[in-house]
């Protein structure tokens, strides 16, 4: 895992639990992260190999609502509803978080930390 539930939740200020990992299509690795009330934040990392792209999850997205990009997070990102997703190098990244994770300093501090470590793979 890329990220510990205990890094999730300093980073975000939210009791996350310890993230399960798995693989939900060749080249898409998932990883959940439980809040104490059962909802969980989730974040998909789309290894060069899947079939996704930047413009795959532009329109995927804009099926959603209105998209706002969002500067300082990898090489370039964009968030809506309740998912922030960003390019970074040879990777991208979803994090998903029903319990309102958001637009706030939460999602992009674990986005920035996402970043970090994908550049060491």
């Amino acid at each position: 895992s890329l990220l510990s539930g205990a890094q999730a939740a300093a980073l975000s200020g939210r009791a996350f639990g310890a993230g399960t990992e798995s693989e939900i299509a060749s080249g898409q690795e998932q990883c959940a992260y439980p809040y104490a009330d059962g909802v969980a934040m989730d974040i998909i990392v789309y290894e060069p190999s899947s079939v996704v792209s930047w413009s795959t999850l532009q329109s995927v997205l804009s099926n959603v609502g209105p998209v706002t990009p969002v500067s300082g997070v990898g090489d370039k990102a964009m968030f809506v509803g309740i998912e922030l997703d960003v390019s970074t190098g040879q990777y991208l990244f979803a994090i998903e978080a029903a319990g309102g994770l958001g637009d706030d300093t939460g999602a992009i501090a674990i986005a920035k930390q996402l970043v970090g470590e994908l550049a060491s793979k």
